[in-house]
């Protein structure tokens, strides 16, 4: 089991196919396999999970170093990153559940709703985006 400590959350990794979430307002059993994107802070793709090539139909390979307004165009020219933290509007938009559309390989569009985590690792900083479909895809 491996637990790791984040802004006011505890996650705790099982080896079930579920992460649990322990935070101030209760515990939350999640799949390992979320919808995900790893960005630098300029945006730029470094990694996905797989559940995110099924979601949208594009292969890990697709994405690796492509800024993440090909996904979602409303990101274009929007720094994710402010001084060294997370943008506080984006930030807001995400947790006010604002709805994004990003696009799939074939150019379809599907709702979703986004969330952030910045993370540190191995002296490097990016952010871990979680998409949470909201809908089937459609144009």
């Amino acid at each position: 089991m491996d637990i790791h400590s984040g802004v006011g959350a505890i996650v705790e990794a099982t080896d079930s196919d579920l992460v649990t979430v322990h935070c101030a307002g209760g515990s939350l059993h999640l799949p390992i396999d979320l919808p995900t994107l790893s960005l630098d802070e300029g945006g730029v793709i470094h990694d996905c999970s797989r559940s995110f090539e099924k979601l949208l139909g594009f292969l890990r390979d697709d994405l690796v170093q492509c800024h993440i307004s090909m996904l979602l165009p409303q990101l274009y020219g929007v720094e994710l990153v402010q001084g060294g933290h997370f943008n506080p509007l984006l930030n807001y938009l995400c947790r006010c559940g604002h709805h994004f559309q990003v696009q799939n390989r074939k150019g379809d569009s599907l709702a979703i709703n986004l969330n952030f985590a910045h993370v540190g690792y191995d002296g490097s900083r990016f952010l871990k985006m979680f998409v949470h479909p909201l809908g089937e895809i459609g144009r």
